[in-house]
């Protein structure tokens, strides 16, 4: 890398994206919400509202399945107010692990209690709930619920038959025959239905699952997170190829190594890291409203922040003791009046946190750049062409594409095998992009490397 290059590749990490909410003091802890807080959930058709399942200690996502065990939860409190005032806790003395409200009235839960799981029901809309019905006999619990077309899936751990499907709301439901996991999460993408990921815990089958078809089947890939424990997915919210997980890294003794966040751009095939080296990703999420705005619960590292839709990371601080950490977070539907976007926080044992406002200016030609290496774009500005000269470190397919500054593709220009050392290609329909600022993004199998130029 040349003297230039490497000025360039320092600046953009110190200044590559300015918060204006940086800082642990524009943090606010939100009262009555509970100490140990190990899901927030969003409801996504009444924006002022969300739930929080808080519990009487720590739940460690850290654990191997066997060391799960609860003695007591206090359930979940419901706010309709945005964190201002909770109501009374429902399902208390259960530790709740995630809640879906499926219409007006009916509302699904999942319980443990002790080492056992349920899915319990609300037929009106949570006031009361058939918990005295069900007994705990199963020896998984669900993770996470999401729901495709007319299926609602549901992620399991300490089972090998890991994805629940319903039909009926959970009246009667079943294991998918097709898969052999233990999953942490499931989540179906906001741009297509029918394409649902599924984060798998190494204890069973590591990797993404992925299905495109609704669930009708699935395919398993690991390449880039072989060996990895998968805590959570996240398909983009603005380029159906993109996916993010976040990661671990597990020893037969139990010992946890934090891996950080990893990318795929075509649709979970193919992963690479992208940020947060050496943390433990817990959970990830993006905002509603603007989704190029991505945040991730980094366990003693607190937060990550993302706003180009997940190409950079920057870490965040929040206002607790290193030892407690952030294990859950969420991004509500809240009209940020272009002021940025509002991020919740739930902690192990400090509670729960909500920011300021967050957003980004993206000022500097290079953000990203590994071993592959941009050396050259010309001419600059960009016209009607251009050529660009990369350095490959070894030889292997490398594909090039561009985004727009959000991190939306707007061109694939070529995905081939290139032999290592200096690379050169020419593009001559750089005519069908619109004036502005682009991202032309380098990928190769381990490295990407992203440049920034300008179109006239």
């Amino acid at each position: 890398m040349n003297r230039k290059l490497l000025q360039f590749f320092i600046l953009s990490i110190v200044t590559a994206f300015s918060y204006n909410a940086a800082q642990a003091e524009d943090w606010k802890k939100i009262d009555d919400a509970g100490d140990a807080i190990n899901k927030i959930i969003i409801f996504p058709n009444t924006p002022t509202k969300y739930a929080v399942a808080s519990d009487l200690y720590s739940w460690s996502p850290d654990r191997l399945e066997p060391e799960f065990y609860i003695i007591e939860g206090k359930g979940f409190k419901i706010t309709n107010d945005k964190g201002n005032s909770f109501g009374q806790p429902i399902l208390d003395s259960l530790f709740v692990l995630d809640v879906m409200q499926i219409d007006a009235q009916n509302m699904i839960a999942s319980c443990v209690n002790k080492t056992r799981g349920s899915i319990v029901k609300s037929t009106d809309g949570g006031i009361s709930w058939n918990k005295n019905e069900v007994d705990f006999n199963n020896t998984y619990f669900v993770t996470k619920f999401a729901k495709s077309n007319n299926k609602i899936f549901a992620s399991a751990m300490n089972t090998a038959k890991g994805i629940l499907v319903s039909e009926d709301n959970f009246d009667t439901f079943s294991a998918d025959p097709q898969l052999s996991i233990s999953s942490r999460d499931i989540q179906v993408s906001k741009l297509d239905a029918n394409m649902i990921f599924v984060a798998g815990d190494n204890s069973y089958d590591g990797g993404v699952m992925r299905s495109i078809d609704g669930g009708n089947s699935w395919q398993s890939f690991d390449s880039g997170i072989e060996g990895l424990r998968i805590h959570t997915v996240l398909p983009s919210g603005m380029d159906k190829s993109i996916v993010y997980c976040g990661a671990d890294s597990i020893t037969s003794e139990g010992v946890s190594f934090g891996k950080g966040i990893y990318q795929s751009l075509d649709t979970g095939k193919t992963w690479h890291s992208v940020g947060a080296s050496g943390a433990k990703i817990y959970d990830l999420d993006f905002h509603p409203l603007f989704p190029k705005f991505m945040v991730a619960a980094a366990g003693s590292q607190g937060i990550y922040v993302s706003a180009n839709n997940g190409w950079w990371w920057e870490q965040n601080s929040i206002p607790i003791q290193e030892e407690y950490k952030a294990i859950t977070v969420a991004a509500p539907a809240w009209d940020t009046t272009g002021a940025g976007a509002v991020f919740l926080v739930g902690t192990s044992e400090k509670g729960l946190y909500q920011s300021a406002p967050l957003r980004t200016d993206v000022n500097n030609n290079i953000i990203v750049s590994n071993r592959l290496e941009v050396t050259k774009l010309y001419p600059a500005p960009v016209a009607d062409y251009f050529t660009i000269n990369w350095n490959n470190p070894s030889s292997g397919r490398v594909s090039i594409s561009i985004s727009d500054l959000q991190g939306r593709r707007v061109a694939n220009l070529i995905d081939s095998y290139f032999p290592a050392g200096v690379n050169e290609m020419d593009w001559s329909q750089a005519n069908t992009l619109s004036p502005g600022s682009y991202l032309i993004v380098l990928q190769s199998e381990q490295e990407t490397a992203i440049l920034k130029f300008i179109k006239q």
